[in-house]
């Protein structure tokens, strides 16, 4: 029985730093993956409505309406919550493209 393969102590730790170091020397790189971040959850948010038609039909009376907009249902509030994502992933395809730091 031979022992399975292990990293060297102390990789990940070694890791993690060097990939944040990375993403501080090429901002792009950040929003390139915060747009990709933000992609995904927008389409799971579409496809979490799709998977919950009866939420048409379910009033939503959330206290934050003042705050964030008032919704007819429980889709239309998700919806929202997807294109808000959307325009998240916007703005970084904008600023991956001009990142502050260069």
């Amino acid at each position: 029985m031979g022992q399975e393969p292990r990293a060297p102590a102390g990789a990940g730790v070694r890791l993690l730093p060097a990939l944040l170091d990375e993403y501080a020397l090429r901002p792009a790189w950040s929003y390139r993956l915060n747009a990709d971040f933000e992609d995904h959850a927008e389409h799971e948010y579409a496809l979490l409505v799709r998977e919950h038609p009866e939420w048409e039909d379910e009033p939503y009376a959330g206290s934050f309406g003042g705050d964030f907009g008032a919704y007819d249902s429980l889709a239309d509030l998700f919806r929202q919550i997807g294109y808000d994502e959307r325009l998240h992933k916007e703005e970084s395809e904008v600023r991956m493209r001009a990142p502050r730091f260069t």
